[in-house]
Order: structure tokens, then sequence, then C-alpha cells
């Protein structure tokens, strides 16, 4: 695949470096007559699939490809994609009102960036009442932070354990898988923490 930006390189190097063979280049100089109006290109021995400018672009404000609820690149043949804050993302999650989410689409889909997007989009407390969690135990630091240990049923019959925790400074809910051992909220600080002993730690981590 060739960026038509790759282009200006060799121009530069046939016009300002070896002007002397810019009559061995005739067609390349033809090409580069029209090469703006050319999105990218895809060359091959007998043949080159060319393709246009997309008609709409949406961007964050990372500069991502991103847009909620319709495509984030569209061409004028029909041709779309789907992201979300740069990633990825199929159709429906994208089309889907964040209120139809269902727990089924979201434990279905296997791909952690993709899930992590829905959660954002659906929001994670929202979510969290849909996937119907066990409280298996709490923890409450001095420094204001909040932990729930909770355990999940993300397949039928299998439950796995996440920590879910609440920023003190923004207010913002997190959850995060955590090993299969951690049986108490502190267990599972500690994990996500490297291994830090809550108990000797002055600055509180917050994700």
């Amino acid at each position: 695949m060739w960026w038509t930006g790759y282009y200006e390189l060799y121009n530069f190097i046939l016009n300002e470096l070896l002007p002397e063979n810019k009559k061995d280049f005739t067609l390349f100089l033809e090409y580069l007559k029209h090469y703006p109006e050319i999105h990218m290109s895809y060359m091959f021995k007998d043949i080159v699939f060319v393709s246009d400018f997309p008609q709409e672009i949406h961007l964050n404000k990372e500069k991502q490809l991103h847009n909620e609820n319709d495509p984030a690149l569209l061409y004028r043949d029909g041709y779309s994609l789907y992201l979300s804050n740069g990633i990825l993302m199929k159709e429906e999650y994208i089309k889907t009102p964040a209120d139809k989410i269902t727990k089924e689409m979201y434990l279905s889909e296997k791909n952690a960036d993709m899930k992590a997007e829905i959660l954002k989009k659906v929001g994670v407390e929202k979510m969290l009442d849909a996937l119907n969690p066990k409280l298996l135990d709490t923890l409450e630091t001095e420094h204001g932070g909040a932990y729930e240990l909770l355990s999940i049923e993300l397949t039928s019959g299998q439950f796995f354990p996440y920590l879910k925790m609440k920023c003190p400074s923004t207010g913002k809910t997190h959850i995060l898988g955590v090993d299969e051992n951690c049986k108490t909220a502190k267990e599972a600080w500690s994990f996500i923490n490297n291994g830090l002993e809550l108990d000797n730690t002055i600055v509180e981590i917050e994700a």
C-alpha cells in the first residue's frame, strides 16, 4: 500500500537531485499530475487499485478516528469504517444506542479493546447492573478510595473476579480484572498495583 505522500519524496529527488533523468520518467511525471486526487494505492505487477479520499472523516479531541453513532470514515461508494477512539469496531456496537446494548452483546465479544469501548459507551455502572455481579468484599481507604471485589459471570457458569474502584478525586468508576486467586478487595488492590502492600503505601494509586 502506498500513501500519496510518498510521491512527494520521489518528486523532490527527481526534480532537485536528478533533473537530468526526468526524460526517463514520463509515466511517473504524468502520474504526478493526478495523484492529488488519490488517497492511497495498491500496486501489483499488472494492476493498480486506487482509492478515492473519504467523503467524511470524524475525529475525537486526540485526533483519533471516532464517531459515536455513525461511520468514522465514509466513502462515496458507501464503504465505511466504524471506529471508537481509534479502535476498529463492529457496526452494531456503534449503531446500537447505549441503552439498547445488551449483556449478551458485551459478553460475546472476545476483543478486549472493543469491550473497553462498549463499556465506555454504556457506562461502567449501567453495564455492571446488567451483568448482575456478586459482591465478594469491600475496602475503604483513609485517602477516600472505595473498592469492591466483584464476581462476574462472563461465560455460562464461569465467574471471574473484578475490582471496582471509585476515584475520590474525579468521581469516576473503573473496573479491572484481577487474578482469580484474589479473595479480598485488599489482595485485588495489591494485584493491580504490582504487588504493593496497601498498609505500607503512602500515596494511593488510582486507576
